[in-house]
C-alpha cells in the first residue's frame, strides 16, 4: 500500500508542479479547484451518487495535499501535528451545532492547537509579498 503523501509528492513531481514557483495566482487557482471539488461533492450527495461522494473527498485531499506539497510545506509534519491535536479532542456536541448527534471533535480545556510556524514553506512568502505591493 502506498502512502497518500508520497503519491501526493510523486503527482506534483511527474507533472512539475513541484518546478514552479508557487506564487498567489497559483495558490488562488488552487484553492478554486478545490471548491470546484468540494461544489461536485455537494451536488453527488443531492443525486445520491455514492461514487461521485467519493471521487470528489478523495480529489478535495488530492489538490489539498497536493498544493502543500508544492508549497514547499513538510505534509507529513503538518499532517502529524494536525492529527496529534485532534486525537487529544473528544467526542461531543458543540454548541450550536446539537444536531450533530454528537459527531463533533470538541477542544477540552487544556487542549493546544498545532503550530505550523515552522513549516508554512512558500505560503508565507505569498502574503508577505502581498503586504509589500
Amino acid at each position: 500500500m502506498s502512502s497518500i503523501v508520497a503519491d501526493s509528492y510523486a503527482l506534483q513531481a511527474k507533472y512539475g508542479f513541484n518546478h514552479e514557483p508557487l506564487d498567489s495566482d497559483k495558490l488562488a487557482f488552487r484553492l478554486d479547484q478545490i471548491e470546484e471539488e468540494q461544489d461536485e461533492l455537494v451536488t453527488a450527495f443531492a443525486k445520491g451518487d455514492a461514487e461521485g461522494v467519493v471521487d470528489a473527498l478523495v480529489d478535495i485531499v488530492v489538490f489539498s495535499l497536493g498544493t502543500l506539497a508544492i508549497a514547499g510545506v513538510d505534509v507529513q509534519k503538518a499532517w502529524d501535528k494536525v492529527h496529534a491535536a485532534n486525537m487529544a479532542k473528544e467526542r461531543g456536541v458543540k454548541k450550536g451545532r446539537e444536531q450533530s448527534g454528537g459527531w463533533d471533535l470538541i477542544k477540552p480545556k487544556d487542549w493546544r492547537g498545532p503550530e505550523h510556524g515552522d513549516n508554512t514553506g512558500f505560503i508565507s512568502d505569498i502574503f508577505a509579498s502581498r503586504t509589500m505591493s
